[in-house]
């Protein structure tokens, strides 16, 4: 028998009586954890709809009955879903602490700390994984320490700062592929109208064996792969090099032209150090 008020299933009352518990469980005096695993499998399918925000919500009903490393590894992946790294950070830490062989929660921590640009932490965490692992996954885990090392030696090496410099030489775009120009007012040069070329038109010929942009964009993978394919002195793709372009000319339209500086009262601008007129 029901007698906590409408919410079946839950003993001692709903944490969230909004929610809608009997989609979820069932008036047979199930224990706690059948309640936790309940809305495990529901929290779940919520994230496969894509419905990450329900998902994380339902993640954490389940977590006030029953705090398990499963269903916080679980809501660590929401969290990584949306860009929340320090949670998804502190969620899946949280899970190793309950089980240290949690080879999803190592993962997920591990991938956070690569996002946040902690990558000797993040190659620690998947080579963690990877013991526990026992073959599976074990691929993308050899992956996630290839990438985190390579950026952990190219830091080191300063090769960033020679990739700009190799990459000064690439640009040079085929004519055919390039827009139209044209006049700028109160200037004499020729101004590049980007916004009127369609890039998304290249073709990347079968022989093109570089990096290339997918569906995420720019990510961390493409920036790896991109570096070393300068290094090995071949050329970035056209297409993929007017998107880099785009993004940028962009972001910065997308700034104002004019910033505002406050200055100190009955300051003068031309007697700061540095500023006087010679």
């Amino acid at each position: 028998m029901n007698t906590n008020g409408g919410d079946p299933g839950f003993r001692g009352g709903s944490p969230d009586p909004g929610f809608d518990w009997s989609a979820v469980s069932d008036d047979d005096g199930s224990t706690s954890k059948e309640e936790a695993h309940r809305l495990r499998r529901a929290g779940n399918q919520m994230f496969r709809e894509g419905n990450v925000r329900e998902a994380i919500r339902i993640f954490g009903l389940a977590l006030t009955i029953s705090e398990s490393p499963v269903i916080l590894a679980n809501r660590a992946a929401c969290f990584l879903r949306q860009g929340r790294y320090a949670q998804a950070l502190e969620d899946a830490t949280r899970a190793i602490d309950l089980d240290p062989t949690n080879v999803k929660a190592l993962y997920r921590r591990g991938v956070a700390h690569m996002r946040m640009e902690r990558y000797e932490e993040a190659m620690q965490d998947f080579s963690q994984a990877r013991v526990y692992a026992k073959g599976t996954g074990e691929r993308e885990l050899s992956t996630r320490i290839g990438e985190c090392q390579t950026v952990l030696d190219m830091m080191q090496s300063n090769v960033f700062d020679n990739t700009v410099n190799q990459a000064q030489g690439f640009e040079d775009i085929e004519m055919q592929d390039t827009p139209k120009h044209s006049p700028s007012p109160g200037n004499d040069g020729p101004r590049t109208d980007w916004r009127s070329f369609d890039w998304r038109t290249l073709e990347v010929e079968p022989e093109y064996d570089g990096p290339t942009i997918g569906r995420d964009g720019i990510t961390l993978e493409f920036v790896i792969q991109m570096i070393q394919h300068f290094k090995a002195q071949k050329r970035l793709h056209r297409k993929y090099l007017w998107f880099i372009l785009t993004e940028i000319l962009m972001l910065l339209n997308s700034l104002p032209a004019l910033v505002n500086l406050k200055l100190a009262p009955q300051q003068d601008p031309s007697s700061a150090r540095g500023w006087g007129f010679w």
